[in-house]
Formats: C-alpha cells, sequence, structure tokens
C-alpha cells in the first residue's frame, strides 16, 4: 500500500582482448560498474507506477593507441507505468531519459531516452509469456525485440526461455535456489570528443554500441 524501496549495484570485469576492426587495431580490459536507486507507487488496484535513478560507469583499460574513448558512462531516470487489464492479459511501458556518453561531462548531444514496451499473457497457471521489444535511437539497431517464455514446470522448477534473457532455476529448498542464466545487455552512447590517433579514422561526433553476453551460474538464499 506504500512506496516501495531498493537499493543494488554491481561490478564486472573483463580481462584485456584484442580489438578487431578488419583486423586487430588495440586491446581493451573494461571494469564496469552501476548503482540503482527505484521505486514503486501503486495508483490503482491494477495500475503500478515505478520511478528511479540509474547510474553506469564502464572504465577502458586500454593499450596505447587503441581508438576508444576511456569512459563510457550513464546517468538516467528510470520511469515507467505497469497495468493489469484482466486475468490474462498486462502490460507495461518504461522509458529511460537521460545522458549516455564517453565521459562525466555530457552535453545536449549525448540525451536521449530508451523505451520499453511490453505485453504479458497468461496462457495458465503454469505458463505465460513477455512480448514486445526495445528502442534506442543511439543503437545501430535501433529496434530489439523481446520475447520470453515462462514455465513453472512443478513445484522445484521453473524455466525463462527468450531474448534478451534465459534462465532454469531449481528450488532446492524452502530458502535456497539454485540458478543458470544467459543474458545480452545494450546499451549505445554517443562520442564527442576524438579518441582515435592518426591515421585511424575521426570518432568524434558518431555513436558507440557496447554489448555484454554474459553466462553463468548462481545461488540466492533467503535470510
Amino acid at each position: 500500500p506504500s512506496v516501495i524501496e531498493s537499493v543494488s549495484a554491481h561490478y564486472g570485469y573483463s580481462t584485456r582482448t584484442d580489438l578487431d576492426n578488419n583486423g586487430k587495431v588495440g586491446e581493451v580490459a573494461v571494469n564496469h560498474g552501476d548503482a540503482t536507486i527505484s521505486a514503486r507507487l501503486p495508483l490503482d488496484q491494477n495500475t503500478l507506477f515505478t520511478f528511479g535513478v540509474d547510474y553506469s560507469v564502464n572504465s577502458l583499460d586500454r593499450a596505447a593507441g587503441t581508438p576508444l574513448p576511456s569512459q563510457l558512462s550513464s546517468v538516467a531516470l528510470d520511469l515507467g507505468v505497469k497495468h493489469k487489464f484482466s486475468d490474462e492479459w498486462g502490460g507495461s511501458l518504461s522509458v529511460s531519459p537521460g545522458f549516455y556518453g564517453d565521459s562525466q561531462s555530457f552535453n545536449s548531444d549525448s540525451f536521449t531516452a530508451p523505451v520499453r514496451l511490453l505485453a504479458t499473457f497468461k496462457q495458465s497457471d503454469t505458463l505465460g509469456w513477455i512480448f514486445g521489444g526495445e528502442y534506442d535511437a543511439f543503437a545501430d539497431m535501433a529496434f530489439v525485440p523481446v520475447v520470453i517464455l515462462n514455465w513453472q514446470a512443478d513445484a522445484q522448477w521453473m524455466f525463462s526461455l527468450g531474448f534478451p534473457r534465459s534462465s532454469i532455476r531449481y528450488q532446492a529448498t524452502d530458502k535456497l535456489t539454485l540458478r543458470t542464466e544467459a543474458s545480452s545487455e545494450r546499451t549505445s552512447y554517443r562520442i564527442n570528443d576524438n579518441p582515435a590517433p592518426a591515421p585511424l579514422p575521426n570518432l568524434g561526433h558518431t555513436y558507440l554500441d557496447y554489448r555484454e553476453i554474459r553466462v553463468g551460474v548462481g545461488a540466492d538464499y533467503a535470510l
């Protein structure tokens, strides 16, 4: 019946590897960090308003001469509405207006507002669908579809299969859940300054797509 708040933070590191562009043009490692503060507020029995702030930074550890900026960062609002239309159908619309750029000194060219529109369909008590798409004006592929099948096979096994995220969960005990996951994340940034030394092409006033694909295992324990 009231605002429910949450705070989360993540860190990830990828070791230095070759950067290719019709051949090797450098080496780069990535330090990724993000933090989110979010809340939700019921508007009525079937409608939920969500809001928050998200900050993300990718520090790029580059070999000398690598044509990439030293940092990709973003700061944005997370605004959304979820609505239940019937016992079977629901939907959500979210937008993340903010600055997505190659440094902490953002300008108006770094402003954009990625949008996600999703519909949910409950086919049965154990089977449901999520489908829709994401739109980002900065991205090379501006629109990306979202299709996910959720299947509760039994009391212990839960399958979530699709794009951009899939997972298999096993309820080992009342408090312990084991899981394996695969996910694809994307963020696109405006490059204002030219990070490429001569004679490489001038990359200033262009856009850079950051893509991350992860496969892993994990465990959740309820204290």
